[in-house]
C-alpha cells in the first residue's frame, strides 16, 4: 500500500508546478525557496493529476534546468511513461477509425493524440486516459456494430431499442466502451453535453473538417483551429480547468501569436468561454498581480476541492466530485448570468442523487464564501424532495 503524501507537501508541490506553467509568460525563475518543502512523491502526484509533464519537456525546458535533479527527473519519467502510452493509444485510435471508415461511417478523433498532434506537433505531449472518436448521430447504431467487431464491449449495457436510444442520446453525448486489453474508447455523437455549446453534427461539420497531413495520424480528419478552440474552452469550462491540461491547451492557442494570454486586450478579444478559461488559469496559476472576480474564486476553490479529492482517491471520491459539479454549476448560474450557464446547472442535476443534493447544500451552508449560491442549491434540494 502507497504510503499517504501530506496534503501540505502536496500544495508545496502544487504551487512550484503553478510556477513552472506561468513562467512562460511571467519569466519568472525557481528559487531555492520555492523547492525546498517539495518532495519527489508529491511533484510526481501533481504531474500526473494535471497531465503536464510533456509539455513542461517540450515548452518549459529553461524553467526544468532550475529544479533540483530528483524533481527534473520526475518530469523525465513521466514523460516517457506518457509517450508509451501514447503509441498503444494511437495504434488503438487509427485502428477503430480505419475501421469505422471502411464501413462507410465518418469518423473524427477528439482530443488525446489528434489534439496533441494539432497543438504541439507530436503524438505524446497530451496524455488521455482514453480514445474519443465523434461520428455523426444517424451513424451511432452501425458504429457501435463496428466497434463491437473489434472486440470493444460496452461498460455499461446498451439501450434495448429504438425509444431507449434516443432518450439516451438526448441526455448524454457518448457511450464508453472498453477492449479485453483494458483501452477504452468513448464513442460521441455530440462534442459537449450540452447542447448549446456542442458543435453541429458531424455530417454538417465535414465541409469544415482538415486533414493530418502527415505523422502517425495521416489521412485522419482533424477540425480547423476555430472550431478546435471552441471544443476546447467549452471543455475546459466544464471541467473547471481542475486538470491543467485543459487550460494549458487554451494558453498554448491564445499565446501562439507572442503575446501573454493574460494582456487585457488579448483576452478582450476572445470569445466568452475563452475568456473564462483564461481567467480560471491565471487564478489557479496565482498569476502575480492577477485580481480574481468571485466567479474565479468560487471555480478555483471548487477546483481546488475536486484536486484534493482525485489526489487521496478516498471512497467518498465519486460523491464529492459530484457535489463540486453542482457547485461549481450553481456558481456559473448564480454569477454569470446566460441560458448555457442554467443548462449546465441542470445538466448536472440530473446526475446526482439526492443525498448528494442534500450533501452540497450543507456544504454550501457550512462555507460563508459560497453564500451567494445557497439560494440556488436550496432550490434544488426542494427539487430533489419533490
Amino acid at each position: 500500500m502507497k504510503a499517504r503524501i501530506p496534503p501540505e507537501s502536496l500544495g508545496s508541490a502544487e504551487e512550484l508546478l503553478a510556477l513552472l506553467l506561468r513562467s512562460r509568460w511571467t519569466g519568472e525563475q525557481v528559487a531555492a525557496t520555492d523547492v525546498a518543502l517539495v518532495d519527489s512523491a508529491a511533484f510526481a502526484a501533481q504531474l500526473r493529476l494535471h497531465g503536464v509533464a510533456s509539455v513542461l519537456a517540450l515548452r518549459h525546458r529553461e524553467q526544468l534546468q532550475q529544479l533540483p535533479p530528483q524533481l527534473a527527473n520526475e518530469v523525465v519519467q513521466a514523460q516517457r511513461r506518457g509517450a508509451v502510452a501514447s503509441l498503444s493509444q494511437t495504434a488503438a485510435c487509427l485502428a477503430a477509425s480505419q475501421a469505422l471508415e471502411r464501413a462507410g461511417i465518418p469518423c473524427l478523433p477528439l482530443k488525446g493524440q489528434a489534439l496533441s498532434w494539432q497543438l504541439y506537433g507530436a503524438i505524446g505531449v497530451r496524455h488521455s486516459g482514453d480514445i474519443d472518436l465523434l461520428v455523426d448521430p444517424a451513424a451511432l447504431p452501425q458504429a457501435v456494430e463496428v466497434l463491437q467487431g473489434l472486440g470493444y464491449r460496452p461498460t455499461l449495457p446498451l439501450p434495448p431499442n429504438a425509444l431507449h436510444w434516443r432518450e439516451r442520446m438526448r441526455t448524454v453525448h457518448h457511450v464508453n466502451f472498453r477492449d479485453e486489453r483494458g483501452s477504452y474508447l468513448e464513442l460521441h455523437w455530440r462534442t459537449d453535453p450540452l447542447r448549446r455549446t456542442s458543435l453541429p453534427p458531424l455530417a454538417q461539420l465535414l465541409p469544415r473538417l482538415g486533414v493530418i497531413a502527415e505523422g502517425p495520424l495521416q489521412g485522419l480528419r482533424q477540425l480547423s483551429p476555430a472550431l478546435q478552440q471552441h471544443s476546447l474552452a467549452s471543455h475546459a469550462c466544464r471541467s473547471r480547468c481542475a486538470r491543467w491540461k485543459w487550460g494549458y491547451d487554451l494558453l498554448e492557442i491564445v499565446g501562439a501569436a507572442g503575446a501573454s494570454p493574460w494582456e487585457p486586450r488579448v483576452i478582450a478579444a476572445q470569445d466568452p468561454y475563452t475568456r473564462q478559461v483564461l481567467r480560471s488559469m491565471a487564478a489557479q496559476l496565482r498569476l502575480p498581480g492577477w485580481r480574481c472576480s468571485l466567479s474565479d474564486a468560487l471555480t478555483g476553490r471548487a477546483a481546488a476541492s475536486e484536486r484534493s479529492e482525485l489526489l487521496r482517491g478516498g471512497p467518498g471520491m465519486g460523491r464529492t466530485l459530484a457535489e463540486g459539479a453542482l457547485l461549481h454549476a450553481a456558481a456559473w448560474a448564480a454569477l454569470r448570468d446566460g441560458p448555457a450557464r442554467f443548462e449546465y446547472l441542470s445538466w448536472v442535476a440530473t446526475r446526482v442523487s439526492p443525498e448528494i443534493g442534500e450533501a452540497a447544500y450543507s456544504r454550501v451552508a457550512r462555507r460563508p464564501w459560497l453564500a451567494p449560491l445557497l439560494r440556488l442549491t436550496a432550490a434544488l434540494r426542494r427539487e430533489f424532495r419533490g
